[in-house]
């Protein structure tokens, strides 16, 4: 049966019926679009790549101090004195009341986070820059080794890089529609993104950038005005600010205590190339080609004239005409903005004050560079050259992953308990 034969056949079911065949078309409509069941094959392949040998090593430090702290309380977890937001240790503390604390158990939440942050991905690259663009910035996410890594840890980077997706989803569509479910859709997730890791923070400070620099540059109508913006703005201070007070008491103890910044390293130029570096999805001197590709975000060079023949090559490149046009600035602004705020804000702060700045907590600020990413792929106007380039990018990302499972990422704290059972005399202590 056909498309056309299928919706024939809804229309006459939806004459004699309500709500639930309308539901049915939609449904429809939805499968009807050739991005679907790529999705899902990207979907399945992201959950199968962060779902693999979970449970492989043993709890490292951080992850027991995630543990540790799942296990208190809510009321002690709320106002504990952890540098940490209490987001994520409330949702780890149920989890764990479920399902137990084995390796694969804790970890299990950030796969099932990452793999929703998949789908997000693909609803705001459509969202901003259409359906092929999400597609492929899916992709992009779904095999990044950078996003597996902290999908696979009892750690709150998983949660807090799907927050800030659908922050900027609820965003955006605010920008266009001042409805009470966009309203209240963006003002809960950037509530909860602040809860669960301090970067939301600069989330929330990028999204200011953003609005304030449209409504200074630009004369588009917004459903939301400065006013009301400052009001919503004001309504995020209010929410986070029964756990602020405890946060900035831990700053300024930090600041106090350890003027010299002993605890975390001073980042220096070279820190901001490294988590540029980190977001890449294969190692080697092809992979710098990454850093180029977010630019090509912003820009689309057209052939207008000539064309390439084998028989006389030089003399036909001469003959080329090429048109460079800026296109989607806005759109690449507002991406941009939230790519460097999460890392140029407190790389500043890390160097005048006290260093906080960690590449994984900059996994806010991955997503947006695989927008970018994949944007810019997208924006190639040659198909067969498109299609290479993906191509690649999925070859050398899949060939690299090996390396990724094999390699001890945590401390063998499991490995090392075992050998002290096997090996200990009584007479050792």
């Amino acid at each position: 049966m056909g498309p056309e034969q299928i919706g024939v056949s809804v229309s006459e079911i939806m004459k004699g019926s309500g709500r639930a065949p309308r539901r049915l078309v939609t449904f429809l409509e939805t499968m009807k679009n050739k991005h679907t069941g790529l999705l899902l094959l990207l979907l399945f392949i992201g959950f199968s790549l962060r779902i693999y040998d979970l449970g492989g090593e043993s709890i490292w430090f951080d992850e027991g101090a995630s543990i540790y702290f799942a296990k208190k309380n809510v009321s002690e977890i709320f106002s504990m004195k952890e540098s940490s937001p209490p987001l994520y240790y409330i949702v780890l503390h149920w989890w764990i009341n479920l399902f137990g604390d084995s390796e694969f158990s804790v970890r299990l939440p950030s796969v099932i986070f990452a793999f929703f942050s998949i789908a997000m991905m693909y609803v705001v690259g459509k969202q901003l820059f259409g359906s092929e663009a999400g597609l492929v910035s899916a992709l992009l996410l779904a095999l990044s080794r950078f996003h597996i890594l902290y999908s696979q840890e009892a750690r709150t980077y998983s949660l807090s890089a799907l927050l800030t997706l659908l922050s900027m989803y609820f965003l955006i569509e605010l920008m266009n529609d001042r409805s009470r479910k966009n309203l209240l859709g963006y003002v809960l997730s950037s509530c909860l993104l602040m809860y669960s890791h301090i970067y939301g923070l600069f989330i929330i400070i990028a999204q200011n950038i953003y609005f304030v620099t449209q409504t200074v540059l630009s004369r588009e109508a917004r459903a939301v005005n400065l006013k009301k913006w400052i009001l919503i703005q004001m309504a995020l201070l209010g929410l986070f600010a029964p756990w602020a007070k405890v946060f900035f008491g831990q700053v300024m103890g930090v600041v106090q205590s350890d003027p010299g910044g002993t605890a975390m390293v001073r980042p220096s130029t070279a820190t901001i190339i490294d988590t540029f570096s980190a977001y890449f999805l294969f190692s080697g001197r092809l992979s710098y080609l990454f850093f180029l590709v977010p630019f090509l975000s912003v820009l689309r060079l057209e052939r207008i004239s000539g064309k390439i023949e084998w028989r006389g090559f030089f003399r036909s490149l001469d003959a080329l005409r090429w048109k460079v046009q800026l296109v989607d600035t806005g759109r690449f602004f507002f991406v941009a903005v939230w790519l460097l705020t999460p890392i140029i804000v407190p790389f500043l702060i890390s160097r005048s004050l006290t260093p906080i700045y960690l590449n994984r907590y900059t996994i806010v600020a991955a997503v947006a560079f695989y927008l970018l990413v994949g944007k810019g792929i997208c924006n190639i106007q040659q198909k067969y050259v498109k299609t290479i380039v993906i191509g690649l990018v999925v070859v050398l990302s899949l060939v690299s992953l090996p390396a990724y499972y094999s390699r001890a990422k945590k401390n063998q704290w499991r490995e090392a308990a075992h050998y002290i059972d096997a090996n200990a005399r009584s007479e050792d202590l």
